[in-house]
């Protein structure tokens, strides 16, 4: 699952977090994946 999932997000680092389906942050940074997170959830209970 993880393979496929890698070749259809087209990433060939990791670690890797889509989020959303939309926005991909590869590193181990835990405060940009935390403002990342936060983000799209404040946009997520916005609306």
């Amino acid at each position: 699952m993880g393979f496929v999932k890698a070749l259809w997000y087209r990433f060939r680092q990791y670690p890797t977090f889509i989020v959303n389906r939309r926005e991909k942050y590869t590193g181990w940074d835990e405060k940009t994946l935390a403002e990342i997170l936060e983000r799209h959830l404040a946009e997520k209970t916005a609306a």
